[in-house]
C-alpha cells in the first residue's frame, strides 16, 4: 500500500538525520525558539473533564505520559497530535488555520506575559511543523502496517477490526502523501525522484 511512498521516503528511513532534523536541528535554521514538547501527544494521552452525565466535553483536565519529554520542535505535539489523532480530511482543513491560533492560545494559557517569539513568524512555524509532520507520517504508517499484521486484536468482531484497519491505513496513506508534497516544495534534498 506504501511501497511507492517509502522509495520515496527511502532516504529518511535508513538514516537518523531527518529525525534529529525535524524533531530539534530545523529550529535554528528557521530562526524558531525551541521548547519544552510533551513527545507523545496523542488522543490517549489526554484526559477530558466529562459533564455530569459522563458525556466528554471540549474542556482539557490533563495531560498524561511524560516519559518523552525533551526541548525541541515547537510545532512537534501539534504535528504527532494531528497525524495520529485526526483522520486526513479534518487534519487537511485544520492546517489552514491553526498555526496563529495554537501559539496566541498557547501563550495566553501558560501565563507569559512577554512578546510572543513566534510573532512575524507564521512561514516558519508552519515549515517546522511540515518536518514534524513528515517525521510523524512515518511513524503512522510504520505502525499501521505493524498492527494490520498484528495477529492478536482487542475486536471480537473481524467486520470491525478490518474497518479500523482500513481507516488507519487510509490516515497513514494521506499523510505519506502529505509529507510527500511537503518535502517537494520545501526541502528537496530528504526525497528520491
Amino acid at each position: 500500500m506504501f511501497d511507492n511512498l517509502f522509495f520515496k521516503l527511502e532516504k529518511l528511513l535508513k538514516t537518523s538525520n531527518f529525525v534529529n532534523y525535524a524533531v530539534s536541528e530545523c529550529c535554528n535554521d528557521l530562526g524558531l525558539p525551541p521548547m519544552l514538547c510533551h513527545g507523545d501527544l496523542w488522543n490517549n494521552n489526554i484526559l477530558w473533564h466529562n459533564y455530569d452525565d459522563g458525556s466528554a466535553s471540549n474542556e482539557i483536565l490533563a495531560f498524561i505520559d511524560f516519559t518523552e519529554v525533551f526541548i525541541g520542535n515547537p510545532m512537534f505535539d501539534l504535528a504527532k497530535l494531528m497525524i495520529f489523532g485526526v483522520d486526513a480530511e479534518i487534519r487537511r482543513e485544520v492546517e489552514t488555520t491553526i498555526f496563529e491560533h495554537y501559539f496566541n492560545e498557547f501563550l495566553k494559557n501558560v501565563g507569559i506575559h512577554i512578546a510572543n517569539p513566534f510573532d512575524g513568524k507564521l512561514d516558519q512555524l508552519k515549515q517546522a511543523y511540515g518536518y514534524c509532520m513528515v517525521y510523524m507520517a512515518l511513524e503512522l504508517a510504520l505502525w499501521s502496517v505493524y498492527f494490520k499484521e498484528a495477529t492478536i486484536t482487542y475486536e471480537t468482531i473481524p467486520e470491525v477490526h478490518e474497518a479500523k484497519m482500513e481507516k488507519l491505513m487510509l490516515r497513514a496513506r494521506l499523510a505519506l502523501d502529505d509529507a510527500v508534497q511537503f518535502l517537494e516544495k520545501h526541502d528537496r534534498k530528504w526525497i528520491i525522484n
